[in-house]
């Protein structure tokens, strides 16, 4: 709960801003699994007006066991290989996703709660990506593992694992101090439009956020004619030079995406209304 140096995704992120969002709006919130909060500074209760559940992968069953605590049970799928698991939805009372194709569909915008821009900071990064391969190798390829990209990530090849990641807050520290990062996807990401807080995350940083055209099928964050939109290295990196060929070019692409961090991102209301 407190030291997310160690979460290599931001699940732990994802929980904490969900509970502070939530006491926001005047909810009482229990966290139920494991955490570093003292269990004796944790007074749970015996039942719940609503319990959600994060559905990343691997927590197939835990509905069964909780669905005794409540009559409202509530399932966020964070991570698509949940649903190629053997999982009933029956026992959830609403399904969330990132997908307009799946369930009810929600923007990951509790990334902006209380966020405030930081100024002067120093980019001395030109491109920047940090993740994990996971099932998207020739993105992987055509736009990441190359000379010009500073990477932390973890990726299997035939006879040897690369796996330089480092934690969540060093992840941000170089992030902050990049101009450039790309957004890829899983092939499953793409096919069904599921959307990747990692656009938000480069934004939230100053960061002139590229995405692969397969990226945001519906264009819910950025539209198939945008700047920012490419279809290979060759165009990435002619885009990022020419951004570079004068500074306030790159200023201005920024300035630009700090617009589309609304209000109510930023004060909660918008996640708090869509997962309600």
């Amino acid at each position: 709960f407190h030291d997310n140096s160690e979460d290599y995704a931001s699940w732990s992120e994802e929980i904490v801003k969900m509970t502070a969002i939530l006491e926001k709006f005047g909810n009482k919130v229990y966290i139920l699994s494991e955490c570093d909060i003292n269990e004796a500074e944790r007074d749970n209760l015996e039942r719940y007006d609503r319990i959600y559940v994060f559905g990343g992968y691997g927590s197939t069953g835990l509905s069964r066991h909780l669905s005794r605590q409540s009559d409202d049970m509530r399932l966020i799928i964070t991570d698509l290989r949940f649903i190629g698991e053997k999982t009933s939805f029956e026992s959830y009372d609403r399904v969330y996703t990132q997908s307009p194709e799946i369930g009810y569909f929600f923007l990951p915008t509790f990334l902006f709660f209380n966020w405030k821009r930081k100024a002067n900071i120093k980019k001395n990064i030109n491109y920047y990506f940090g993740g994990g391969e996971r099932n998207r190798r020739k993105d992987f390829y055509e736009y990441v593992f190359r000379p010009e990209c500073e990477l932390r990530v973890k990726v299997i090849f035939d006879d040897w694992i690369l796996d330089n990641r480092i934690g969540r807050d060093k992840h941000l520290e170089l992030l902050r101090h990049s101009k450039y990062s790309i957004v890829i996807t899983d092939k499953e990401y793409n096919k069904c439009g599921f959307i990747s807080m990692r656009h938000y995350e480069n934004i939230a940083n100053g960061v002139v956020s590229f995405m692969d055209k397969k990226c945001d099928r519906y264009e819910v964050l950025m539209r198939k004619t945008d700047f920012r939109r490419v279809a290979n290295w060759d165009e990435l990196e002619e885009k990022m030079r020419w951004l570079n060929m004068d500074e306030t070019r790159r200023l201005k692409a920024v300035e630009h995406q700090y617009k589309e961090i609304k209000k109510e991102y930023v004060d909660g209301s918008h996640f708090y209304n869509s997962i309600i």
